[in-house]
């Protein structure tokens, strides 16, 4: 990661180093950076908007796909993480909350 020079003193970080730093540091997401990043330049820099907004939407097409986590996930994890008196009932009463969502 390197510095790029601004001004006399001042130096900032790429988009690309800056997201990767967000979704590290994971005080907050990258999207939301990046969001906060496109309100500001659009402010600020309107005239830049177009090449920030495209190294943003290079960062996240360099990313690995998202894939969806099966529903059934979560009960399975509290039978992998419980003796199975307690994750049968802690299946349970995530059942019953469950279906209360539903309704």
């Amino acid at each position: 990661m390197e510095p790029i020079p601004w001004g006399r003193r001042q130096k900032h970080l790429g988009v690309e180093d800056l997201l990767r730093l967000a979704a590290h540091l994971r005080r907050a997401s990258a999207e939301e950076v990046a969001g906060g990043l496109q309100e500001e330049v659009e402010r600020d820099h309107p005239k830049q908007a177009d090449a920030i907004n495209a190294e943003i939407d290079r960062f996240f097409d360099s990313l690995p796909q998202r894939r969806a986590e099966q529903p059934d996930r979560f009960v399975a994890e509290l039978h992998e993480a419980l003796p199975e008196r307690y994750a049968k009932q802690a299946e349970a009463i995530y059942l019953r909350h469950a279906a209360k969502a539903v309704v």
